[in-house]
């Protein structure tokens, strides 16, 4: 007998579908109504199957269906089998069994499942797959369609990127956890699920998160020499937050990274393998075109160009330069018994030891002295006998500032090999080794013609009347073959040596020749692969091509260059020289470039009024050269009057009256530390015009007893004239006047002004009474003109010694006998540190902008303090600051 046929889940079946369970509800006393009803058993089966469709369905239950929409409305409360039994016992018609059937009552049996990975990596994106099913049978609800929230566990922080819309029972969401765990580091955490006007919720498994280490940096490693043209590597490490390597950053060859140079001068040319980053590493081989100190490899991420690295300096010389470094100590014989030692000669000397080497690697002391001296002589030597020597040259504190290795020979028992007296030559000569050493006791004059050539590596020695001259087309012609220097040098044992008279091409001479319009020698005179010192100067009334030359110890300058129209020197040292303007390489009217040059230790003694350059003087350009420790009695300390330095270090150099390390001319790229002046400027000192008169260059330590700690701006002209510094980092300058890191000056007459513009500077810890950017401004009842200045998107950081009242920008108005107005200073877009009450404490004087509106400008007391200690040169403005975020010049 029947009562009700029901499925063990407590769902009806679908029309067509066979129960496989079923049970007998003898409590709903329908007997009656199910009583006759019988269906077919399927063959085999163990127990009895009942096929249900709408007819027999309609006829079995006797009733006939009509409102679905209240049958519906059962049913989300009460369950798909409450409402079957509302249904049954309602009077409805016109709807079959089969609609009764594929009712779909949502909410009370629908759940969600979630799929999702079981690790994934902190703050980058996964995909969660949800799922909504009905309940026992376990299939996808078609019809669900609520909003879902999602949560998590965890401390860390949950994004949500994306939820899908709801499609077939489906959806999927894009997501994304960042944990607080250390990077390496796993966190655990699952996901909360809820649907929105519902109960129903869910739950995901575990998932792990890692903290992966990500990008934050690139280690760039390369070697600090090299020469032009010359392969070397760079090494790149990936590396993490904490400067871990990242071994899973891979490219292939270098793509996605940009390899650039610090200098724009010269071709930085990269060759990457294949293989590009292995285990977070990449190694490429470079070169570069030209010679350069302290150049920097740069390396940006191509996608975000502040994930970035930058190597260490490294110096770029020609091959002659490399050579060159060798003749810090020099060894020649003078004798059959006797051979000279001289080296650099180092302001900071104290002690000097002299060693000859007894068998390889192993040297003997003979000599120790004073650090002022700078040369030593060893007597007593066989004829035609090899000695070997080291020097080293140690500070107060024992600290070695050089040392370097030299071997000579001396002369055989019967002396110099050749003796030239006073004599005039007419026809070509030719020096060789094997007729060296060539003394000359007299004026040697060569003349009609006449062509002197030198083999590479001869030796020339000159007594205190010696001289070489060169007049009517005569050609001084060193060889360009072979190898070594050609020594030019006084045969005097005296203490110190005396000086020979030198070398002379008059302007009747044969003058170099260039290829085309080129700076390459093509024919005539030229002055290349020489060592030559303790002399007179070398001087050249003719353009002249010097290459590959070291001058040292010269006491009347060391090569004075008078030709009328192109001087060009490359790959020269001028060491411990002296002479009245230009101590070490002097150009009137001017040489016409200077390149790949050291100027160490050189003097211009020059009076007053005389032009000035204590390592230079008169040039054109100068680029990639090095200026330390040269002095200068008037301007200049370290270069004077050459209308552009460029890519060059100025260090330690110093001048009386102005411009410790270069006076006048416009600075591109250099770097200039510790030079000082007892007047004005004390890195440079230029009346130059222009809007990029100093650009890109770094001034730290330098310092005057006058004004302008780091830079000196003077005006001599008539007119508006630009003045524009751009770019420049200012650390560390001090005055004891006004302006520790800048000093702009202007005149008192009518019809001259200054238009001056500071732009993307960085003014830090420079030491002042008053200012660090100090801008003198005059009008009165006479000079009525107009000066102007701006400052745009500079950083101002006062050094710790000044007090909070006291000013790091001054536009300070003058006139006689009584100043007319007020100053003409506008500050826009900066950034200061001041004093509790802002600019009320007079940190910045004489500005029409700022005080009073300090937006668009910052202050320490402002919420943003834009300043961050932990920048420093070559490195961009982290991420927190306010401030400009331009890269610093770099050293």
């Amino acid at each position: 007998m029947w009562s009700l046929i029901v499925s063990a889940e407590g769902v009806l079946p679908r029309p067509g579908q066979f129960l496989t369970r079923w049970r007998v509800s003898r409590e709903n006393n329908l007997a009656s109504i199910l009583y006759g009803y019988t269906c077919t058993p399927v063959q085999g089966g163990g127990i009895t199957h009942l096929c249900l469709d709408r007819h027999r369905m309609c006829a079995v239950f006797g009733v006939t269906m009509q409102c679905w929409a209240q049958i519906r409305k059962f049913g989300e409360n009460i369950g798909r089998l409450g409402a079957f039994f509302v249904l049954l016992f309602s009077r409805c018609s016109g709807t079959s069994t089969e609609q009764l059937l594929d009712l779909a009552f949502i909410k009370a049996d629908t759940y969600l499942a979630i799929e999702t990975e079981s690790l994934v990596s902190s703050g980058k994106n996964f995909v969660v797959t949800v799922t909504a099913r009905k309940r026992n049978i376990n299939t996808l609800d078609l019809n669900f369609q609520n909003q879902l929230s999602v949560t998590s566990s965890g401390a860390g922080t949950l994004n949500i990127s994306n939820i899908e819309p709801w499609s077939q029972g489906k959806t999927r969401i894009t997501l994304s956890y960042t944990t607080t765990v250390g990077v390496g580091s796993l966190d655990t955490i699952i996901l909360q699920l809820a649907a929105a006007g519902t109960s129903i919720t869910a739950s995901s498994n575990k998932i792990s998160v890692y903290n992966e280490p990500t990008l934050h940096h690139f280690d760039v490693t390369i070697p600090t020499t090299t020469q032009i043209n010359t392969s070397f590597n760079v090494t790149i490490t990936a590396k993490d937050v904490n400067g871990a390597t990242l071994t899973s950053f891979s490219t292939p060859n270098d793509a996605g990274v940009l390899i650039t140079p610090s200098s724009a001068s010269g071709t930085l040319t990269v060759t990457s393998p294949a293989s590009g980053f292995v285990n977070g590493v990449l190694t490429v081989s470079a070169l570069y075109n030209i010679a350069v100190f302290a150049l920097r490899v740069r390396v940006a991420l191509q996608s975000d160009a502040a994930i970035k690295g930058e190597s260490g300096p490294l110096n770029i010389q020609t091959a002659a330069l490399a050579t060159l470094a060798n003749f810090r100590v020099m060894a020649i014989p003078i004798a059959s018994n006797k051979i000279r030692l001289n080296w650099t000669r180092i302001p900071e000397a104290f002690d000097v030891i002299v060693e000859e080497e007894l068998t390889p690697g192993n040297y003997a002391q003979i000599a120790n002295f004073s650090g002022s001296l700078h040369y030593y002589y060893h007597t007593a030597l066989a004829a035609a006998s090899t000695h070997s020597y080291r020097v080293t040259i140690k500070d107060n504190a024992a600290v070695t500032l050089l040392q370097g290795t030299a071997s000579a020979t001396t002369f055989g028992t019967g002396g110099c090999v050749t003796n030239i007296a006073a004599i005039t030559y007419t026809t070509n000569q030719s020096w060789t080794i094997a007729g060296s050493p060539y003394c000359i006791t007299g004026s040697v004059i060569f003349d009609a013609g006449a062509r002197l050539e030198i083999e590479r590596g001869a030796l020339i020695l000159m007594s205190s009347t010696g001289r070489l001259t060169f007049r009517n087309a005569a050609a001084f012609l060193p060889a360009d073959t072979g190898s070594g220097m050609t020594r030019i040098t006084s045969v005097s044992d005296a203490s110190p040596p005396v000086p020979h008279l030198g070398v002379v091409l008059e302007s009747t001479a044969s003058p170099t020749a260039y290829a085309g319009a080129t700076d390459d020698y093509a024919n005539g005179s030229v002055l290349r692969h020489i060592y030559y010192e303790y002399g007179a100067e070398f001087r050249s009334d003719v353009n002249l091509k010097v290459d590959d030359v070291f001058f040292r110890q010269n006491l009347n300058r060391a090569l004075a260059a008078y030709g009328p129209t192109k001087t060009v020197v490359t790959n020269a040292t001028f060491q411990n020289n002296t002479g009245s303007g230009g101590g070490g390489l002097a150009g009137i009217p001017g040489v016409t470039s200077v390149s790949a040059a050291t100027f160490e230790y050189n003097t211009s003694n020059a009076p007053q009024g005389w032009v000035h350059g204590g390592g230079l003087r008169n040039c054109n350009q100068v680029t990639n050269s090095f200026f330390i420790g040269n002095s200068s009695s008037q301007g200049g300390g370290g270069v004077g009057s050459c209308n552009s330095v460029i890519d060059s270090f100025f260090v330690k150099n110093y001048a009386v009256t102005f411009g410790g390390g270069q006076a006048e001319g416009v600075a591109l790229r250099n770097y200039y530390s510790e030079n000082s002046v007892s007047g004005n400027g004390g890195a440079i000192w230029t009346y130059s015009v222009g809007a990029n008169v100093i650009t890109h260059s770094y001034f730290e330590n330098n310092a005057t007893a006058g004004n302008g700690g780091a830079v000196f701006l003077y005006s001599n002209s008539s007119g508006l004239q630009t003045k524009g510094l751009r770019y420049n980092w200012y650390r560390g300058n001090s005055a004891t006047g006004q302006g520790a890191a800048v000093f702009v000056d202007t005149t008192n007459t009518a019809g001259s002004a200054i238009a001056f513009t500071s732009l993307q500077e960085y003014y830090l810890d420079n030491a002042t009474g008053n200012s660090a950017l100090y801008v003198r401004q005059n009008r009165d009842a006479t000079d009525t003109d107009n000066d102007i200045a701006t400052i745009i998107n500079s950083v101002f950081k006062k050094a710790a010694s000044d007090a909070e009242s006291e000013a790091n920008v001054a536009f300070v108005l003058t006139g006689t006998p009584t100043p007319v107005g007020v100053s003409n200073g506008t500050i826009n877009n900066s950034y200061f540190e001041t004093g509790a009450a802002d600019c009320t404490a007079a940190f910045i004087t004489g500005a029409t902008s700022s005080c009073t509106t300090p937006t668009p400008n910052l202050f320490k007391t402002d919420v943003q303090w834009p300043f961050c200690a932990s920048t420093a040169p070559g490195q961009a403005t982290p991420a927190n600051c306010v401030g400009p975020s331009w890269d610093k010049p770099v050293p």
